[in-house]
């Protein structure tokens, strides 16, 4: 990532990353794994509480700062040339859309439903349509937070029972704010996660709760639905 951007000219902040690894849930601050196996239908690997407190570190970093957006990259990110063009737009976009308007701009993954396209005018030639988007793919390898955002982000969230991509998605689903494009901007490089290493409990003994936590995953889904539809029709009305 610092070769890449670099080579871009982008200026950026280097956040060291939680490891969650070889480390025990309890001692994982503010995780509760009871909550986790009711509200999400298992209990987390150690790697997934390690990256959500990653992204609080970076909300929380990018708040103690004077910016009025706050461009969140994770490592393994496929930087395409040209981005320094893309973080500039994004950044005349959000202005566009007035930054007291929306809390979060999710530009990793193409969002497909429930969405408005937004009527902005002079963005480059073949760049992505934005749109009002009230439910967000899952995903948190780039995102782009606006001030109000991170912060009700981090006021709105108790503790970590999700993944921070599911906890982003239904976040936006109940508050609002998502910005969504109908063209991902910046991919992930094409490498496995190194999410599940190092913990021993890796997906292991999940196979017997798998339909308890289809269940759970299915109904939440559902409530996103019509929560994200909610958003949808005030968006729209």
């Amino acid at each position: 990532m610092t070769a890449a951007l670099g080579q871009q000219g982008i200026a950026f902040s280097r956040l060291p990353a939680v490891d969650g690894k070889d480390r025990p849930p309890e001692a994982l601050g503010d995780y509760d794994p009871e909550r986790s196996r009711r509200v999400f239908g298992r209990e987390l690997l150690t790697g997934e509480v390690g990256c959500f407190q990653s992204h609080l570190n970076a909300a929380r970093a990018f708040l103690d700062g004077s910016h009025d957006i706050g461009l969140v990259l994770e490592d393994d990110v496929n930087v395409p040339d040209g981005f320094a063009g893309v973080i500039e737009t994004l950044q005349r976009l959000a202005g566009q859309i007035g930054l007291e308007n929306w809390d979060v701009m999710q530009i990793g993954r193409p969002t497909k439903k429930f969405f408005t396209p937004l009527q902005i005018t002079g963005l480059p030639e073949g760049f992505p349509t934005p749109l009002r988007a009230s439910y967000l793919p899952v995903t948190t390898h780039a995102i782009v937070w606006s001030r109000q955002g991170a912060q009700r982000f981090l006021d709105k969230r108790s503790c970590i029972i999700m993944p921070v991509d599911n906890t982003l998605k239904s976040h936006i689903c109940r508050v609002g704010g998502g910005i969504g494009f109908d063209k991902a901007l910046v991919r992930p490089l094409n490498q496995g996660s190194l999410i599940n290493d190092g913990d021993p409990r890796a997906r292991k003994g999940q196979r017997s709760e798998i339909s308890r936590f289809h269940v759970i995953s299915t109904r939440r889904r559902f409530v996103n639905y019509w929560l994200a539809a909610r958003q949808n029709r005030r968006a729209t009305g």
